[in-house]
């Protein structure tokens, strides 16, 4: 009898295709029969938003093999056609209207600005669902989303979608059953340093209370022109395992992004992990204590950080 697959979440890819080609072997190979879950966020920013958007039409579906929940940036594209559609009837009398970032010149660049051209994606785009939960055999949930969620009765839809797309406070999970696996907030912002106190996985995953960032802002090693010293990872999670899977190692990642020698890149790595501390992250030690012995093991959670 052949094993059942993991579950493994994707952070935003933002448009970095091959990086993100890259991973999704790695975890196939390994594990053939997975699900791979997107965080949303895989438009805009990168290098290769067409290619992107194009396999995740072609493969994402509902309960699929492939699946995604919808990113900020999605829900950017879809209020933005909205508008672009009442101009494109109109007599054009008013401007065109553009999209905050660059999806509407990936999609003139490829001569699929036009209505018939745009109908199946936003179409695509419209059906991502906000919030997906894989649940383990002991009763632990991960609440795949976005950004963050909410799970106050008193909270009304509108109130938990806002959460889901946009909300960047990421420390404020009291759930005892519920891990939520979000992207949004890189972990090489300030921001997210700020709330983070293991601040050894700077652009890699990273680990609040219940809470797991698979953000590591891969897209902005693509576009900072400075030889930065930490990675800009596209990140992967095994639900099941809570282990991580990159798509390069730290010296291919340095090597990569700061066009730099392999001598060189294996320095910064070793720059870079010099600043880990040997302890495990505590909020990463307490979620695999509750993977393995279900709620029982939240009360030594509690004990330690109230």
């Amino acid at each position: 009898m052949q094993e059942k697959g993991k579950h493994y979440v994707i952070g935003d890819v933002h448009g970095c295709y091959e990086d993100f080609l890259l991973l999704k072997e790695k975890i196939e190979k390994r594990d053939p029969e997975a699900t791979i879950i997107l965080t949303g966020d895989f438009l805009d920013r990168g290098p290769e938003v067409w290619e992107m958007l194009g396999w995740a039409m072609e493969h994402i579906r509902p309960g699929g093999k492939y699946q995604s929940v919808l990113g900020n940036h999605e829900e950017m594209v879809l209020e933005w056609y909205r508008e672009w559609r009442l101009w494109y009837q109109s007599d054009h009398q008013k401007k065109e209207p553009n999209t905050y970032y660059d999806f509407d010149m990936v999609m003139r660049s490829h001569d699929a600005l036009a209505p018939e051209k745009l109908d199946p994606v936003m179409e695509f785009l419209g059906k991502l669902p906000l919030r997906i939960e894989v649940e383990m055999d002991n009763g632990v949930k991960f609440d795949i989303v976005h950004a963050s969620d909410i799970f106050e009765p008193t909270v009304n839809e509108e109130e938990r979608r806002e959460r889901n797309l946009w909300w960047r406070s990421h420390d404020v999970n009291r759930q005892k059953d519920i891990i939520i696996v979000h992207g949004h907030t890189p972990t090489v912002s300030g921001l997210y340093q700020y709330m983070d106190s293991d601040r050894r996985h700077r652009g890699m995953i990273g680990y609040l209370r219940n809470d797991i960032n698979v953000d590591g802002g891969c897209f902005i090693g693509k576009n900072d022109s400075r030889k930065l010293p930490y990675p800009c990872m596209l990140c992967a999670i095994c639900l099941e395992t809570l282990e991580e899977i990159y798509p390069r190692t730290l010296e291919e990642q340095f090597a990569c992004q700061n066009g730099i020698s392999e001598k060189e890149a294996k320095k910064v790595a070793e720059e870079y992990c010099s600043q880990w501390e040997t302890v495990e992250n505590p909020h990463l030690q307490n979620m695999k204590k509750l993977l393995k012995n279900g709620f029982q093991q939240q009360k030594v959670y509690e004990d330690l950080f109230g």
